[in-house]
């Protein structure tokens, strides 16, 4: 029996993985730390010279660690990330059971639609963008029946358009609408579609491991919001206001807590035909608004390599104090032979 085990735990071994990560290990403290050790002690002795030089190993282990410490490189802990709280099925953001998630409007533009907003502004770069026809050079060269689909494809682009991807053209108009009061966001900010990036891709990937939906394509991202963080610049910031809020947000002791919603809907079913490119996706208003509700969490990038700068700078001390000791020692005995 034992030797069947055995066999079954060599089996297991991997040497890609196991015997030449051990191998490779071995080699590097060998000639690394094992040159300096053979070159030490023949000069000093066993004794002093592997204490000087584990005192070098652990000095230049608490210097490299310094170094991941301020820069959040190296051996690190978790990334700052977004995890999901709460997913509000339904649209009515009352029914959370996230406090600050139901201070948002369940429906931010009562009496019109992003498109809408789009065309009775005054912003002729979000006009540009999703209310303009389609431009006469990209219908040259097709067929009328190529060509009507593409502008029919054009018109549902401008038409289906969300206020982050506006907001990601010209952030002006949307900043009026909320002082004008036109846009109702209970506290909350809208995010850019540039800004939302990492938040829709926490969604994303958190309503396909729930089972909500198979794939992305199965439902598209409307709008965006956060709440919460650390103070941000205001628009047009002068210099001092730069500084005080590097100041304010350096010496800042705790996190504000931070809190994102992303807000998704179930697309129509549509079939691409043979050839043609796949159809774009359509949000159906008769599916209920899925209000993805996530919480930031800052992560612990900076943890271990603090704890390995602190033990190696322990041990270094500890070294270094024998070390010293020794020295002590060494002097005292010279001292008393002279003495005598």
């Amino acid at each position: 029996m034992m030797a069947a085990l055995s066999t079954a735990v060599f089996a297991g071994i991997n040497f890609t993985v196991t015997i030449r990560g051990v191998l490779v290990v071995m080699v590097a403290v060998s000639i690394l730390m094992g040159s300096v050790w053979l070159l030490l002690s023949t000069n000093l002795g066993v004794r002093v010279g592997t204490l000087m030089a584990l005192t070098g190993l652990f000095g230049w282990i608490t210097i490299m660690s310094t170094v991941w410490w301020i820069f959040g490189i190296g051996w690190r802990g978790a990334d700052p990330s977004w995890k999901t709280v709460d997913i509000v099925r339904g649209g009515d953001l009352s029914r959370s059971s996230v406090e600050v998630a139901r201070e948002l409007p369940n429906n931010i533009l009562p009496s019109e639609t992003a498109y809408d907003f789009v065309k009775n502004s005054s912003s002729a770069a979000a006009i540009k963008e999703y209310a303009s026809p389609i431009p006469a050079d990209q219908l040259q060269g097709l067929t009328p029946d190529e060509a009507a689909k593409k502008s029919a494809d054009w018109d549902l682009r401008n038409s289906i358009v969300t206020l982050s991807e506006v907001k990601a053209v010209d952030k002006t108009i949307i900043d009026q609408a909320i002082k004008d009061g036109t846009i109702q966001l209970g506290g909350w900010r809208l995010s850019s579609t540039a800004q939302s990036g990492e938040a829709v891709a926490s969604a994303t990937a958190e309503l396909i491991n729930e089972g909500i939906f198979a794939t992305a394509d199965d439902f598209k991202v409307l709008d965006t919001f956060d709440r919460g963080g650390k103070p941000r610049l205001p628009d047009s910031p002068n210099r001092w206001d730069r500084i005080k809020h590097y100041v304010g947000n350096s010496l800042r002791i705790k996190h504000p807590i931070r809190y994102a919603i992303v807000q998704v809907e179930q697309v129509k079913p549509k079939v691409a035909g043979l050839g043609e490119a796949p159809p774009r996706p359509e949000a159906d208003p008769a599916k209920p608004v899925m209000s993805v509700i996530m919480k930031r969490d800052l992560g612990n990038r900076r943890f271990k390599p603090a704890m390995v700068c602190i033990s190696a700078l322990l041990l270094f001390s500890a070294c270094a104090y024998l070390l010293h000791l020794r020295d002590k020692q060494s002097m005292a005995n010279r001292a008393a032979i002279v003495k005598r």
